[in-house]
């Protein structure tokens, strides 16, 4: 049993690192596209 809630767990772990770095990769695409258009004007 707790084997089992350690391993839910850990994956609990993954899915929130997985979410973090897709919004760290999501900031850091909107912040290059706001510098992008920043330097076109």
């Amino acid at each position: 049993m707790y084997a089992f809630l350690s391993r839910c767990k850990s994956g609990e772990k993954k899915l929130s690192n997985k979410i973090l770095f897709s919004l760290s990769q999501y900031v850091k695409i909107l912040l290059q596209l706001r510098i992008h258009n920043y330097e076109l004007r």
